[in-house]
């Protein structure tokens, strides 16, 4: 059946005038490489798409209010004046804990042979 397929083929391409072979292929293409100048432009153009998109992105920042500056001001009073009433502490070093000598305990006697007996 495939043989019968192929000779209408070739004959077909006969009548075209064809000069190909039914079994021929296109050679591959060559592989294109990208230079190092063209990598570096593609890198730069998408830092800079980035970069204007997160720009884009951020919230803008609410200025700082009077209300808010007081509030700060009156949590830095506040600690302050725990620090000045909190009794300073002397720097101690830490020692390890004594170690407990080693109390020896008797061991039970082992029992004695008994006499063989005669």
């Amino acid at each position: 059946m495939k043989a019968a397929a192929e000779a209408k083929i070739s004959e077909i391409q006969a009548r075209l005038g064809s000069q190909a072979t039914p079994t021929s292929r296109k050679a591959p293409r060559k592989k294109r490489r990208l230079s190092a100048e063209g990598r570096a432009a593609i890198i730069a153009a998408l830092q800079k798409r980035w970069a204007a998109k997160k720009a884009a992105a951020a919230p803008p920042k609410p200025a700082a209010t009077k209300k808010a500056a007081g509030k700060k001001a009156a949590v830095k009073k506040v600690a302050a004046k725990k620090a000045a009433k909190a009794p300073v502490k002397k720097a101690t070093t830490k020692t390890a804990p004594a170690r407990k000598a080693a109390v020896k305990t008797a061991q039970p006697a082992a029992p004695e042979p008994e006499p063989a007996a005669q």
